[in-house]
């Protein structure tokens, strides 16, 4: 995902949010960073899916 293309999910979603009810948190995860992680006990990371529903 691009840095353009999380701007755009940012705004779509910040129309749906109550920020008085609401915490919603975009974290930018690169392939890199996950291929960098240290695992112990579990299968090691794999890629970041294009986008999280949490």
């Amino acid at each position: 995902m691009s840095l353009e293309q999380m701007r755009q999910l940012y705004e779509k979603v910040k129309k749906l949010v109550e920020p008085v009810e609401d915490n919603v948190r975009f974290y930018w995860i690169s392939e890199e960073a996950v291929s960098r992680a240290l695992v112990i006990g579990s299968e090691a990371p794999q890629p970041p899916p294009k986008y999280y529903v949490i």
